[in-house]
């Protein structure tokens, strides 16, 4: 579906991408590019050369806006947790060296991922862990969830042996706040909800 839409579950599967798209940004190395009103979901219709356009399509709509709101706070947490882990914001490439390496993939399995994995096509979901002490300053190690399927992805965290994560990004939540008791271990059978990216963290 394209254009504007009144469905309500469009609507909803739209904002839920939004989150899921403003947090992989968030998430990706490298300096985060963002454009005034993305923070509130501005879109300028697609228009990627609004700059020529002297009209609604350039315009900010400052008007009050709940859904807006809503998305500027969970804008504002997504950009805090960048600012707070420096193994988001690593000044080097990853080189898959240390002990766990400083970025290691995963497949629903908890194993690591293979050729055949990723180009599967039927696969929708992937998983990251990134080592903190493979960061500048240290940091606890960050696990990054991401399933893109319509449907919920049973998967095994990752991690060393005991280690216990806190889920810190859920963008399944409108403020992408997790919800309460959000925590796990390495080893634990857990459901990745649809079109949803989760961020935990674990003490090395």
């Amino acid at each position: 579906m394209e254009g504007p839409t009144d469905d309500p579950r469009i609507v909803a599967d739209r904002v839920r991408q939004r989150r899921n798209f403003m947090a992989t940004l968030l998430l990706s190395q490298g300096v985060p590019m963002l454009l005034g009103g993305d923070e509130r979901g501005r879109t300028q219709r697609g228009n990627n050369n609004a700059y020529c356009q002297a009209n609604e399509i350039s315009w900010y709509d400052w008007s009050a806006d709940p859904e807006a709101d809503r998305f500027a706070e969970f804008t504002r947490h997504v950009v805090a947790l960048h600012r707070e882990h420096p193994t988001l914001r690593r000044r080097s490439f990853f080189d898959g060296s240390g002990d766990p390496p400083d970025i290691a993939w995963y497949d629903a399995a908890g194993q690591p991922m293979t050729a055949a994995r990723w180009g599967d096509p039927d696969n929708h979901f992937i998983a990251y862990l990134l080592a903190g002490d493979g960061s500048d300053f240290p940091d606890e190690d960050l696990l990054v969830v991401l399933n893109a399927d319509v449907a919920p992805a049973a998967f095994v965290v990752p991690g060393a042996p005991g280690q216990r994560f806190t889920l810190l990004l859920h963008t399944g939540q409108d403020d992408g706040r997790p919800p309460v008791g959000g925590q796990f271990e390495a080893g634990a059978r857990l459901d990745g909800p649809p079109r949803t990216v989760l961020v935990a963290a674990a003490p090395r």
